[in-house]
């Protein structure tokens, strides 16, 4: 199960981390820790977003051939003749760089490549307002030390409240592309179950 379900240890792991910091987050609230805290759970996200993916990928090669068939960039490849003679692991390889070389605080291009990879039963509406303003805080404290981009540079709050609504976004993004992957894999299951007993009839 695990082998066609890696994606779930990697989401709990991800989630315990997240808990963790919550609970040191509770003794400190000074600007600068805040700052960095926000700063780090979106890293922790980002590196969640990528390994699970990355698992799914690897745990069969329905996702290979969904992401060479769907990612323009990995449809466009161009290959060496010599690279056919092992054309399975390379395909793979291929896949796993460019999924490594993503951006994954680019919150859209990362939720059109999940569905991409996963071609899932159904396309959920994902709610992405809180997540992407969140990447924008999170731009304005690496980049600018957590003041806007506007003329006047306004700068952001920085509190306990800010600091739990950055934990709240990234877990329930985090939540709701778990289960996208959960659910497209147990589609894709079920649908090879199906092939399997008609070619047994």
């Amino acid at each position: 199960w695990l082998k066609q379900h890696p994606h779930t240890e990697i989401y709990k792991i991800a989630i315990n981390l997240l808990e963790q910091i919550k609970e040191e987050g509770k003794q400190s609230t000074s600007e600068v820790f805040i700052k960095m805290k926000i700063a780090y759970i979106v890293t922790i996200m980002e590196n969640c977003l990528s390994e699970m993916i990355k698992s799914v990928v690897l745990s069969h090669n329905r996702y290979v051939e969904n992401a060479i068939r769907n990612i323009n960039e990995l449809k466009a490849k161009n290959i060496s003749l010599s690279e056919l003679i092992n054309k399975e692991s390379n395909a793979n390889k291929y896949v796993q760089e460019y999924l490594s070389d993503i951006l994954y605080h680019r919150i859209q291009l990362v939720v059109e490549i999940y569905k991409a990879v996963l071609q899932p039963k159904q396309y959920p509406r994902l709610p992405l307002k809180n997540i992407n303003e969140l990447m924008k805080l999170r731009h304005d404290i690496v980049h600018r030390n957590g003041k806007t981009k506007t003329t006047d540079e306004k700068i952001h709050t920085f509190n306990t409240a800010t600091l739990n609504d950055a934990f709240k976004v990234v877990e329930e993004f985090l939540n709701n592309m778990m289960n996208l992957i959960s659910d497209a894999v147990e589609h894709h299951e079920n649908e090879q179950i199906a092939r399997d007993l008609e070619d047994e009839f």
